[in-house]
């Protein structure tokens, strides 16, 4: 079956480009054709300085990056128009919206509709597969809501990531919805180990940090815990920060680096939502340093799900906690519930995109 992805445009998101990254090979395993629609706002609507500065990072920055996105992802040329969307997606018999945070009103602003497929054909599979909010309220306008529960209505299946996006679903736009697993978590640990550089580069007894927030502060307290616990600090993010006006450049290393800081932590600090799954899925002892701003309902709905809400603080709790606690925790439970979680997951995408109702 030709089946298409659409998630958020990739970037430098390592969560972003692991989780589609995940969904099309599952998609593949399952015999799909599979095309990752890559659908971007249309320069038209940014700035002449917004449209040179996202040239500058893709073509001299982001160079590695994007070299990885294109050798890994099977991906259309970039869609910035209706027109363009609709011409790639012609002749694709199913559509997988997800994952990610495709629902958030604020990364979807001005084209909000065509990641509830408003573009699809008549006869195309239309599929919410791990679809998230972001947040957990709507606050778009009632017409674009209204527009939006149509769309919704001519779903094949729903799916949502957090518990507040089946609440979500149902009382903004009447529709059921499902909780599944993020893509990243239908596979385990040995599928990303294949995907590890084959030259070491992260430390040993490292304290291996990711983190989306207040970099400044943050780094002080990374800092003064990794001195406490004997461990090197170690992370893999924006590197050579260059400051030019309202605009930053930095240079990004690739996935493969970012997963090997996982893989050989000792203790992993983050603030985001696939920092704590590849936690999980290297089963190393993790905190979640408490951010707010980033959306925390979207990680406290994981960690709830797994039992692990001990592992949420904040910094006044981190900088206290005992080295006991913040190097030990069992997965011997969270694993079964894993792979459970995993199971039916992978049997929801499967009937979706087969001919049986849901």
């Amino acid at each position: 079956m030709k089946t298409g992805i659409l998630t958020l445009p990739l970037h430098c998101n390592y969560g972003g480009i692991m989780q589609a990254y995940a969904l099309q090979a599952f998609l593949q395993r399952e015999g799909h054709d599979v095309m990752i629609l890559d659908r971007q706002r249309n320069k038209k609507d940014e700035n002449l300085g917004s449209r040179l500065y996202q040239y500058l990072c893709k073509q001299v920055m982001h160079r590695n990056m994007q070299h990885y996105i294109h050798t890994h992802l099977k991906l259309t040329a970039p869609l910035r128009s209706e027109e363009e969307l609709n011409r790639a997606a012609s002749g694709l018999e199913a559509v997988v919206v997800g994952s990610d945070q495709v629902w958030r009103p604020s990364m979807i602003k001005g084209i909000e509709t065509n990641y509830f497929l408003d573009f699809t054909t008549p006869t195309c599979k239309r599929i919410a597969y791990a679809a998230s909010f972001g947040v957990d309220t709507w606050n778009a306008s009632p017409s674009l809501t209204n527009q939006i529960s149509e769309l919704l209505s001519r779903f094949q299946a729903i799916s949502v990531r957090e518990q507040e996006g089946i609440r979500l679903c149902d009382e903004v736009f009447g529709e059921g919805a499902g909780q599944v697993s993020d893509p990243t978590l239908l596979f385990d640990k040995s599928f990303y180990e294949k995907l590890l550089p084959d030259k070491e580069q992260a430390p040993s007894n490292s304290l291996f940090y990711y983190l989306l927030g207040n970099k400044k502060a943050q780094k002080a307290i990374i800092r003064t815990l990794a001195k406490r616990l004997g461990l090197n600090a170690y992370t893999v993010n924006a590197e050579r920060e260059v400051h030019i006006g309202k605009f930053t450049f930095a240079h990004f290393p690739t996935p493969d680096k970012w997963l090997e800081g996982f893989s050989k932590a000792r203790l992993i600090v983050t603030d985001s939502f696939h920092g704590v799954v590849f936690s999980l899925l290297f089963n190393k002892p993790f905190i979640v340093l408490s951010n707010r701003s980033g959306g925390l309902s979207r990680i406290t709905s994981l960690l709830g799900k797994y039992g692990l809400m001990s592992r949420l603080m904040e910094k006044e709790e981190l900088l206290s906690a005992s080295p006991e606690k913040l190097l030990s925790l069992s997965y011997d439970i969270v694993n079964h519930r894993i792979a459970e979680d995993r199971k039916f997951s992978s049997e929801f995408l499967r009937r979706a995109l087969s001919d049986t109702s849901l």
